[in-house]
């Protein structure tokens, strides 16, 4: 797993945009181009890390993305990096999937976050979770204030 640089993320753009758009996380609901390039200028500034795995085979082929943000509680001040976004091209074995989340994790720690948090719906990814030690008991809830 890689975490791509700007010029990368522009190059991979549709392919990008085609998994936000074909799942959108949880925390978004309906999407719309606005969110869709919010995406994008936050992913191009460097607001939002944009992390591929892929297969090398006759050519470079995604098998998945994950989007990263940090957050800091504004509360007890300590730093979190948070998967934002996670998307599976096809399927992938899930070592390379604990593998790839080792490596975010290592990636947090160089960044002083005491945790990685997600937001996820995914049997699989709740599966990689427990197998990792992760805390899957907490709901993320949310209320439609607008319809």
């Amino acid at each position: 797993m890689i975490r791509l640089l700007p010029d990368q993320i522009s190059k991979l753009w549709d392919i990008i945009r085609y998994a936000l758009e074909d799942s959108p996380p949880l925390t978004v609901g309906n999407i719309n181009s606005r969110w869709i390039s919010n995406i994008l200028t936050a992913a191009l500034s460097g607001e939002i890390d944009v992390w591929v795995s892929y297969t090398k085979e006759e050519e470079l082929k995604l098998d998945g993305i994950i989007l990263t943000s940090f957050e800091i509680d504004k509360f007890v001040k300590e730093k979190s990096l948070l998967i934002y976004y996670l998307y599976s091209y096809r399927d992938a074995d899930v070592s390379r999937w604990i593998k790839g989340l080792k490596s975010l994790a290592k990636y947090a720690k160089t960044r002083n976050c005491s945790k990685i948090m997600a937001y996820t719906n995914v049997p699989t990814m709740i599966n990689i979770s427990e197998k990792l030690g992760g805390n899957i008991d907490t709901r993320f809830i949310t209320f439609n204030l607008k319809d």
